[in-house]
């Protein structure tokens, strides 16, 4: 389970991104061409379990840290930009 509640706060676990992204390209195809019925459940089954909620929920997590953490450093740069260029 990717997410935990403790006290209401969501506590981000590390998720697999290789399997979740195998599971996710295996989803696809089904959607694309013919495939024993067995199979196509059976890869279904496979991507709902690794494509949770809270696995959602921590991918999400992860991106607006990302996008906050560029924010910070574009904020950075601009100040360093500017104490160079000021300085001349």
């Amino acid at each position: 389970m990717p997410s935990l509640s403790q006290g209401g706060e969501r506590v981000t676990k590390k998720i697999d991104h290789q399997t979740l992204r195998e599971a996710a390209e295996k989803a696809k195809k089904i959607e694309t061409g013919m495939w024993q019925y067995d199979r196509v459940q059976m890869v279904t089954r496979e991507f709902r379990s690794l494509a949770t909620p809270d696995t959602i929920l921590s991918l999400l997590d992860e991106i607006k840290k990302l996008e906050d953490w560029l924010g910070e450093m574009s904020t950075d740069y601009h100040t360093i930009y500017n104490e160079v260029n000021d300085g001349d």
